[in-house]
């Protein structure tokens, strides 16, 4: 099921139930646009288990949902052995970088 929106340019988008329900619940901002970037997306929304989390980092430390993004996505880098600037931590790996 898809709802219709008006767009800020005037013409209308159609957006599907599951990211109509994350847009109601404030999983939407500037940088992570869910309209614009799920126009006519048949998938269901976002995954329940991290919006449940982001949420509760929101709602900890009073944060914006950009803020508690970006700290939920550091620590699933570190739990995968990653740096927050996305290279890897294992010693044994082998980059490749520009010179």
């Amino acid at each position: 099921m898809y709802t219709r929106f008006r767009y800020r340019l005037g013409g209308r988008i159609e957006l599907n139930d599951s990211f109509v329900d994350d847009l109601e619940q404030g999983f939407n901002s500037r940088h992570f646009d869910i309209i614009s970037n799920n126009v006519d997306d048949e998938r269901s929304g976002l995954d329940d288990a991290t919006k449940e989390e982001i949420r509760r980092i929101m709602q900890a430390q009073n944060i914006s949902f950009d803020k508690a993004r970006l700290l939920y996505t550091e620590r699933q880098f570190n739990e995968n052995g990653i740096a927050s600037d996305g290279m890897p931590l294992d010693p044994k790996a082998v980059t490749f970088g520009r010179h």
